[in-house]
């Protein structure tokens, strides 16, 4: 219960901070959000982000098996984004491919899905920066 009640928090404080909807399921294992805005050279501007929390916060978002899923048309200049997995995701026959990451520093005490996601924004500026 104390999983849950974490999980329902930091999803309203995370939507409040990016400005975007989203959908937690009844047992905080999925959270989908939507209009999650990318940098500058991805197509489109805005995609859908569907996060796997069954291990959160222990594990982070976008280490397996806590994995991350971005919609299946997202292109960075023309072509697919580093780091994109459009086979080896269990999900891309409903639209979604797996965004990894090899480790990410996490402190699952005081972390948060805010922190996730600022990750997420700064790899993925990275990735426009190369």
């Amino acid at each position: 219960m104390e999983r849950i009640l974490r999980i329902r928090e930091e999803a309203v404080d995370f939507a409040h901070n990016f400005n975007v909807p989203f959908f937690l399921d009844r047992n905080c294992n999925w959270l989908i959000v939507y209009d999650f805005r990318l940098p500058p050279g991805f197509q489109p501007t805005q995609t859908m982000v569907l996060l796997r929390l069954d291990y959160y916060p222990e594990i982070p978002p976008g280490i397996s098996p806590n994995d991350v899923y971005l919609a299946y048309d997202l292109k960075f200049n023309g072509k697919s984004p580093k780091y994109y997995h459009y086979n080896q995701c269990a999900l891309s026959y409903k639209g979604w491919h797996n965004r990894c990451f090899l480790e990410i520093s996490w402190n699952n005490k005081t972390d948060t899905l805010t922190t996730f996601f600022k990750v997420l924004t700064i790899a993925l500026q990275e990735e426009s920066d190369e």
